[in-house]
């Protein structure tokens, strides 16, 4: 699979957004970071290594908007 240049600038926008970046997505889709930046640089991956990144990352998006909200709830039971 190659990934075109639109889905390559998507997913960096969506790994700008999170502070654990390419290495945290890759641990989490349960690949290997180098795997992850293959596809990242438009090398040719496997369709389930491309599906595991996507996984990954959006666990890591999912985990980070967890730990805020988390974080925003203990603020607000600090503050009362």
């Amino acid at each position: 699979m190659i990934v075109s240049k639109q889905i390559e600038q998507s997913l960096r926008k969506r790994l700008a957004k999170t502070e654990g970046g390419i290495k945290a997505a890759a641990a989490l889709g349960g690949i290997s970071e180098r795997a992850a930046q293959k596809v990242m640089r438009f090398e040719n991956v496997t369709q389930p290594t491309y599906d595991a990144f996507c996984e990954g990352i959006t666990r890591l998006e999912r985990a980070e908007a967890d730990r805020k909200i988390d974080n925003e709830r203990k603020a607000a039971r600090i503050a009362l």
